[in-house]
């Protein structure tokens, strides 16, 4: 049995590369592998009305597709899809670069949860590029999580 001072590289599953890639991180010891914690952390599980978001934030927004994905073209070839989000006590708008395709994962009027930074430009709140999935996928994976 490993104890806390062990080298990774004597770990099932670790080899040469990955040991090295490891010490790169300043990880040597199993102890440290342990005691590592990433350099950042995404609370997915706190959803936000859209009236509560301050600019900069990065949150979770339950909200129903209130018009269908447009898209522009603009120079390059490159386009810009947007659409609106509402929820009960205000709208956003969705920004997508070069994600015209979406058009057949948002549908107007299903709601769906949210995950970006919001931007606001002083006329309405948006987000560029967020994650999302649809709400009744998001519900039964917090209460996966939660039921451990």
């Amino acid at each position: 049995m490993a104890d806390l001072g062990t080298n990774v590289r004597y770990i099932k599953g670790i080899g040469e590369v990955r040991a090295n890639a490891l010490e790169k991180l300043g990880i040597v010891t199993l102890g440290d592998l342990i005691a590592y914690f990433p350099r950042g952390y995404e609370d997915r599980t706190q959803v936000r009305p859209i009236r509560e978001l301050t600019a900069g934030e990065s949150v979770c927004v339950r909200g129903m597709v209130a018009a269908d994905l447009t898209a522009y073209r603009i120079s390059g070839g490159r386009t810009i899809a947007k659409t609106r989000v509402v929820d009960d006590s205000g709208a956003m708008d969705l920004v997508f670069f070069n994600a015209q395709h979406l058009g057949s994962s948002l549908r107007m009027g299903e709601t769906y949860v949210f995950f970006g930074r919001v931007e606001d430009d002083l006329r309405r709140k948006q987000m560029i590029n967020p994650l999302f999935e649809p709400a009744l996928t998001f519900v039964l994976t917090l209460l996966s999580v939660r039921s451990y």
